[in-house]
């Protein structure tokens, strides 16, 4: 079973200091948000998470925020218990000097799953998600919500439902799950499973509050 990685927090905190001709109102960070009072996810926790950056965008450029980083405080608005829009509304009007309080997951949430013996193009598992067909709200992500018992993916046993997939990597090609249609994450799983008979997963585990 994996560890509670919430258990072992660093907050960590981000300054931008903005100039008043780069500042304009609703000025864009680059990134998306889930999460809120209102938009729990499929685990039960409330944070406002970043689950997307904007490739080219300010903070793909500046580097120090990462893909779920949880949002504590913008300046003096506290994150931690606000509903969705509000969070997103927060965002908005903060402009010139801009503090971010982060919590980062420590270790890193990210690991990537080997599975061997692939006979068909399938892994036993189900998943949902993706743009314009989201399983958590403000969220595009792939997860998995079913795995089927005796299939491939369960005798793994490194797999759990409501973990978020982001990449799959076959021996001819490497799938990119994090920003695409849901048909495209199947047909990428399907795809990899045809080209080799071993693919890698890359994966986002499922956490909680408890």
């Amino acid at each position: 079973m994996k560890a509670n990685v919430l258990n072992d927090l660093n907050n960590l905190k981000i300054m931008w200091m903005w100039s008043a001709s780069a500042s304009p109102p609703g000025v864009d960070f680059g990134f998306s948000i889930s999460g809120g009072t209102d938009a729990a996810c499929s685990t039960g926790s409330r944070a406002v998470v970043i689950t997307r950056i904007t490739k080219g965008g300010l903070t793909d450029h500046d580097q120090r925020l990462k893909l779920y980083d949880i949002i504590l405080r913008v300046n003096n608005i506290d994150f931690t218990d606000v509903e969705h829009q509000a969070a997103v509304d927060g965002l908005k009007t903060a402009v010139n000097d801009v503090n971010l309080l982060i919590r980062r997951l420590s270790p890193p949430i990210l690991e990537e799953i080997y599975i061997t013996n692939l006979s068909k193009a399938h892994l036993g598992l189900s998943i949902a998600g993706g743009i314009r067909d989201e399983y958590v709200k403000g969220d595009y992500g792939i997860f998995i919500t079913n795995i089927i018992p005796g299939g491939i993916a369960d005798k793994n046993g490194r797999l759990q439902v409501g973990d978020r997939l982001m990449h799959v990597y076959s021996s001819k090609n490497n799938y990119d799950l994090t920003y695409v249609e849901h048909e495209h994450a199947v047909e990428s799983i399907r795809r990899a499973c045809t080209e080799s008979q071993a693919i890698t997963l890359l994966v986002g585990y499922a956490r909680n509050n408890s």
